[in-house]
């Protein structure tokens, strides 16, 4: 008996998943993090199923790299996807229409107003819109409580104590 025999299917999953992280790791690092300085170069896979273009997401993420997933377009093929991974996010120009319709949008979602229990991180593209190169920022953030949290506990255990010995005191 072999140790191949042996292998169980989790092992032979756990091997297959090791061995395309690091062929596709290196290909990434090797052409978008250390190949060019080009912010344009991508790389484009071949068709996957779900499971292994997650595992390509996962990996882009972790190099600071860009990925998307693309929808084959000819007819025969049934929901197959492949990755694009982009060293720079590209920048999509927007038809006239496309904007209007995205203006249209926004604007009705801005009329909608946030619902009861909305993130706001949620509603960034609503607030955003129409603001050139809009970041989400947190505003009046600062910190009033000064004390750390060892400090804090202890003085809160003071508290109990105290409050514990008056309860005592008047009783006995």
């Amino acid at each position: 008996m072999t140790a191949a025999d042996v292998e169980t299917r989790e092992d032979r999953l756990a091997r297959a998943r090791r061995d395309f992280e690091g062929k596709h790791r290196k290909s990434m690092v090797d052409m978008l993090v250390d190949g060019t300085e080009d912010l344009t170069m991508f790389i484009e896979f071949e068709p996957m199923q779900k499971q292994w273009r997650n595992i390509l997401h996962e990996l882009a993420g972790e190099l600071f790299l860009h990925a998307e997933s693309i929808e084959l377009e000819d007819p025969a093929a049934t929901g197959d996807k492949y990755v694009v991974v982009y060293k720079k996010p590209p920048v999509l120009e927007l038809t006239e229409a496309e904007e209007a319709r995205r203006l249209m949008n926004a604007a009705a979602n801005r009329q909608k107003g946030v619902k009861k229990g909305a993130a706001l991180t949620d509603q960034a593209p609503v607030f955003a819109t129409g603001v050139a190169n809009a970041e989400l920022t947190t505003v009046g953030t600062v910190k009033r409580d000064l004390r750390g949290v060892a400090q804090t506990f202890d003085e809160m255990k003071e508290r109990k104590r105290k409050r514990d010995e008056e309860q005592g005191g008047n009783k006995g």
